[in-house]
């Protein structure tokens, strides 16, 4: 920080421990000194907008996603019958898509109840859009508008940013995060572009959330087809059109 010529605000500076919920108080972190302050760890802290939580269960960031989205929706209700679909569909885009869309990677394996939530939101957004009831089955709708449910959005997110890191687009922080699957002798599957999976038993902890876990995995369920894609328009487009078949037909 010295080298950058870069103060901590003593008003600003917060620590932020993530642990399981199971893990003993005796576990976790009391204080940290930072210089002559001594920081109690917050329960939860924000940045870049997003509120991270000590346990990963992202609720919180997840109530704003739902309170500013719906109440967005309200207002734009208010005005739906002054707009045609198409400016009725930039608002929402706008509003509320961008939102849900908003580090999205993040939100990985987030309980089933807690993605419903975030599902529900979406699909009052495009009820809106077609001026359907509440009661009308949604899937005809989001089919119709091409719109992605909300668990195949974060896997979009996180399958494009691994597309960037395997193709050297991505910053080194990222690329460090995963590695290209090269076996020792010559087989077919070098030529398939895999990345390594992390070994271990991730499933009775949150490391199945880390990128480092999910996008290895992700991205090897992929055809090979769209791993090989040429340029990012290209794959965004196949990734669309793959994700899309799986959830819709």
């Amino acid at each position: 920080m010295k080298t950058n010529m870069l103060v901590l605000n003593d008003d600003k500076t917060e620590v932020i421990q993530f642990s399981s919920r199971l893990r003993t108080d005796a576990e976790k972190l009391t204080s940290l000194k930072i210089g002559d302050l001594d920081i109690t760890p917050s329960l939860s802290v924000r940045n870049l907008g997003v509120d991270l939580q000590n346990d990963g269960s992202m609720s919180n960031y997840i109530n704003h996603i739902c309170r500013t989205g719906f109440f967005s929706l309200y207002r734009i209700g208010k005005i739906r019958k002054l707009l045609d679909r198409t400016c009725t569909e930039r608002l929402i885009h706008a509003f509320v898509t961008s939102r849900l869309d908003y580090c999205n990677s993040l939100l990985y394996g987030i309980p089933k109840f807690q993605l419903n939530r975030l599902q529900s939101l979406q699909n009052a957004a495009a009820r809106l859009v077609h001026c359907k009831r509440k009661s009308d089955h949604i899937t005809p709708v989001l089919n119709d508008l091409h719109w992605l449910p909300v668990d195949a959005r974060i896997k979009f997110k996180i399958l494009l940013i691994t597309y960037k890191i395997v193709n050297c687009m991505a910053p080194l922080y990222l690329s460090e995060l995963i590695s290209m699957y090269s076996p020792t002798r010559c087989l077919r599957s070098a030529e398939r572009m895999l990345l390594v999976k992390q070994r271990g038993d991730f499933n009775k902890t949150y490391g199945q959330r880390a990128f480092s876990v999910c996008a290895p995995s992700l991205w090897n369920s992929l055809p090979l087809e769209i791993r090989i894609s040429q340029t990012t328009d290209n794959f965004k487009s196949s990734l669309k059109t793959y994700l899309f078949k799986q959830y819709f037909y």
